[in-house]
């Protein structure tokens, strides 16, 4: 009824000012802005996401109406792109609870400003999400709801024995292609996955058995700790992770830094645009996939001479570390960051609660996912890194990776250390801080391993 009397408002606008197109456009964007944010009633933060949607779509018509010239339609469009903003931080703040992460009312106003920033930005990006996953028809709802079915059969009737056989023990990575980028302390490394796709990856997966790992040595004559940094879905540039995860920072502390490409990232992309899939299927056989291949990665630097190997992950590749740390003793180190206890919770979460409710319809419930997921299922498995040497790395104000999933994995790991920071997914506060704990973590960690570590005498091939 609200949202019918808004839009009649608007619609009457818009004739009184038809003579106007800026002053007509900012009045039909700021109502539809304030209809979109009142969708999220106050109890609920199942609509941030549009309520931010919302308020950058007006913020960018303000933009553009005042470099037109038209001052008072964008001062229209920027107070609906103010209002919609607010709802969207206060359903992320509402629902994030702060205050069961330890959260320090005392801090600066700074840091609470740029986290509230930060908060704004995982609603936008789950807006963008959820439109992507909107724009499937109805045929592709019921393909995805009738594979993810499939797969959990399939999975469900596996006996207790074959629980780990979609990890098994891959062979060893012997000589893989090895180049130089710029200078000898720059490689690129290539290797056949030698993984065949499995009834969890579907054909996506086909065409990229081609592994990709860059490694990025200080000294090539000299034998040093390696942290291998797995990155988030989207990323899989060199110079993108390279300042993500602070890889100058991690050199200085003495250790090599390697980065392995996810399938269909980076290099390994066959098309541009955004991650190609938001099926889950696909997400569950890009982890499958990711581990068999660091953990050949893994055997490969400890043979040519690496003291101590430790992992570092953001996101999905959180979660593919810390699969690879449940069946590799060889691991000194692992750190996670923003990665979520369980991918079904996580995955429901973002599509939003319409579209859950009609793949429930088409037979998809959370058991279903959990079955069809149980390769990457982290509740089901524990690293064998000692409790000590974990590190987990979360934002107080994550909307994609909550608290509540970070608190689920902090008790199920025994409560190892973790360090909390005042930003959220993407976009994480007090930087310095963050890069300091982790260089610290990593260093002793890798450092004491390696001096107790004996190794035969190699070293990194050039």
């Amino acid at each position: 009824m609200i949202g019918r009397v808004q839009l009649g408002a608007a619609a009457a606008l818009l004739v009184a000012a038809g003579w106007n197109a800026g002053t007509a456009g900012a009045l039909l964007a700021s109502p539809l802005a304030l209809w979109l944010a009142g969708l999220a009633r106050a109890d609920d933060s199942d609509h941030g996401p549009y309520a931010a949607g919302a308020g950058a779509t007006s913020a960018g018509l303000a933009l553009a109406l005042a470099a037109a010239g038209h001052a008072f339609a964008a001062g229209l469009a920027g107070v609906g792109a103010l209002l919609a903003s607010a709802r969207a931080v206060a359903l992320a703040e509402r629902s994030t609870e702060l205050r069961a992460t330890g959260d320090d009312p005392r801090q600066p106003l700074g840091a609470r400003v740029l986290g509230i920033g930060a908060a704004f930005v995982d609603e936008l990006s789950r807006c963008v999400w959820r439109v992507r996953f909107k724009l499937r028809g109805a045929a592709a709802l019921a393909d995805l709801a009738a594979g993810v079915r499939g797969a959990a059969r399939s999975l469900r009737h596996r006996e207790p024995r074959d629980s780990g056989a979609l990890h098994r023990l891959p062979p060893l990575l012997e000589k893989p292609t090895v180049r130089a980028l710029r200078t000898p302390r720059a490689l690129e490394l290539r290797f056949e996955s030698t993984l065949e796709p499995l009834e969890v990856g579907g054909d996506e997966l086909a065409a990229g058995t081609l592994a990709h790992a860059w490694l990025l040595r200080a000294d090539p004559r000299a034998l040093r700790p390696v942290v291998v940094c797995i990155h988030a879905l989207g990323g899989g540039s060199l110079s993108r992770e390279q300042r993500r995860f602070d890889a100058a920072g991690l050199e200085r502390a003495g250790l090599d830094v390697a980065f392995l490409t996810l399938p269909l990232h980076g290099p390994r992309r066959r098309v541009r645009g955004p991650w190609p899939s938001g099926h889950p299927l696909v997400l569950s056989g890009l982890v499958t996939q990711s581990v068999f291949e660091l953990r050949r990665l893994i055997g490969w630097l400890r043979r040519e001479g690496a003291p101590a190997v430790g992992l570092y992950g953001h996101q999905i590749g959180g979660t593919v570390a810390a699969l690879a740390a449940a069946y590799d003793r060889r691991l000194a180190a692992l750190v996670v960051r923003g990665t979520p206890a369980s991918l079904p919770d996580s995955w429901l979460a973002e599509i939003g609660e319409r579209d859950r409710l009609a793949l429930a319809a088409m037979g998809l419930s959370r058991a279903a996912l959990e079955d069809a997921w149980s390769p990457a299922a982290l509740l089901s498995s524990e690293p064998r890194v000692a409790t000590d040497a974990r590190l987990i790395v979360a934002g107080r104000r994550d909307r994609i990776c909550t608290p509540e999933q970070t608190r689920a994995l902090w008790e199920h790991w025994g409560r190892p250390p973790i360090h909390w920071h005042e930003g959220a997914h993407w976009l994480p506060v007090g930087r310095e801080a963050l890069g300091r704990t982790v260089r610290e973590h990593l260093r002793e960690r890798l450092h004491a391993a390696a001096e107790a570590a004996e190794l035969p005498l190699t070293r990194f091939r050039s």
